[in-house]
């Protein structure tokens, strides 16, 4: 059995739109990075 509570709307959309996005997002996520620098004070 698959899990279906990471299933939401949007997500749902998208992969009506594009299985294969979603697949990707799914199965290979990208790592988040930060745009801006920490800053130290």
């Amino acid at each position: 059995m698959s899990k279906i509570t990471d299933l939401s709307k949007s997500r749902y959309y998208k992969g009506m739109q594009s299985p294969r996005i979603t697949w990707l997002e799914h199965y290979k996520p990208e790592k988040k990075t930060d745009i801006l620098p920490e800053l130290v004070l």
